[in-house]
Parts: C-alpha cells; structure tokens; sequence
C-alpha cells in the first residue's frame, strides 16, 4: 500500500501539471512541460521546459493556508529553456496542499 506523503505528493504533481499554464494570449509555440511527472515524499524537485520565441514569467499561486513550500529558478526568461527547476519543501501536515504555477508570455 503506498504511503499517505506519497499520495499527497503525487496529488501535489499532479495539481501542479494541471495548473501550468494559464495565459491570456499565447500563440501555439509557447507551453511549458513538466519533464519529471513523480517526486520524493520528503521533498525534491521536478523540472519543467519552457518553449518559447518571447519572454516569459512563471509565478506561483498557492491554495490553502500553507505558502511558501514551492520555488521555481528561474522565474523569467527569454525564448525556450529546458532546466526550470521546480523545488517543492516536505508536507510536515497531514493535510495535502496544492498550487499552481501560472505562465505568463506578455
């Protein structure tokens, strides 16, 4: 049976993946991709590619009353990247958290 943190976090993976990409005006060469679709229950990171041709910027949006448990670097950029690193604490609560990872390609 697998263990509850690695139910949380692969819930967390999978909200993040859910919630990558939300955009006014994107034209169809720019997305971003989790490359790494598990993580460590204790913490870890998965990384993401952006493609691009413009500048982008990624933020993120946290649900629920824990902040500050997830760190992207870098946050900006200019045309495709493939090493965002996506940085995620370990959940100390028994309750799961989620957030989301906003794209923005002004």
């Amino acid at each position: 049976m697998l263990d509850s943190r690695l139910i949380k976090t692969l819930f967390l993976v999978l909200c993040i993946a859910s919630g990558l990409v939300s955009c006014s005006s994107v034209s169809t060469d720019d997305s971003i991709l989790l490359r790494k679709s598990t993580g460590a229950v204790g913490g870890g990171s998965v990384f993401l590619a952006v493609t691009s041709t413009q500048s982008w910027t990624l933020e993120v949006e946290y649900t629920g009353h824990q902040k500050d448990w997830l760190t992207i670097t870098p946050t900006s950029g200019t045309g495709s990247r493939n090493s965002v690193i996506v940085s995620y604490s370990a959940n100390e609560e028994e309750n799961s958290r989620s957030a989301k990872i906003i794209a923005s390609f002004p």
